[in-house]
């Protein structure tokens, strides 16, 4: 959220402070905005925030036992998603309508798919590899995504329409992550 920085306490505690770029140094005290934030096998948190001020995050501990929530700039907390699943890297598409996660646990094969907010539907974008980290490109057209394919972990990419299939952008033997 421009103006804002968001922090992540290790208990899954998610606050915001009003932030100050041109001095790098927040204005007043942080506000609490949600506890019980899910992380991954790593203790990365699970959320992210749109340019509108839309937060999705992942609930729950268990990688298993997660729904995916969108909570409003009044702290508004509404359920995306109540079937409990494994459900990792939630993004924002730049509009604010769609949402691209990964469904399936890290070690079994999770897939790509997006929740179209306005539609209430799911469509798969992968039915193949272990995949990780989905990144929005800036027009909400098109999706990167780590892989892991063969044993090696490639960078790939997949219109967010499901109109192609999935394609590798950046390949070698040394392991490709991406990074928004």
């Amino acid at each position: 959220i421009p103006g804002y920085l968001l922090l992540v306490d290790a208990s899954g505690q998610v606050s915001a402070v009003e932030f100050d770029a041109s001095t790098a140094a927040p204005r007043g005290e942080p506000l609490a905005l949600l506890s019980g934030l899910g992380d991954d096998i790593l203790q990365r948190a699970k959320l992210a925030v749109s340019q509108t001020g839309t937060l999705v995050y992942l609930d729950g501990e268990e990688v298993s036992n997660r729904v995916l929530v969108e909570v409003d700039r009044s702290g508004v907390e509404r359920v995306i998603i109540d079937k409990p699943g494994k459900y990792l890297w939630p993004r924002l598409s730049p509009d604010g309508t769609r949402i691209a996660f990964l469904e399936g646990g890290l070690r079994g094969g999770a897939q790509l798919v997006v929740f179209d907010k306005r539609l209430g539907s799911i469509t798969p974008l992968t039915n193949s590899g272990s995949n990780q980290r989905a990144s929005w490109s800036p027009d909400g057209r098109l999706i990167a995504f780590s892989s892991v394919r063969d044993s090696l972990t490639d960078v790939w990419m997949v219109p967010a329409d499901a109109s192609a299939p999935a394609r590798p952008i950046a390949r070698g033997k040394d392991v490709q992550q991406h990074t928004a």
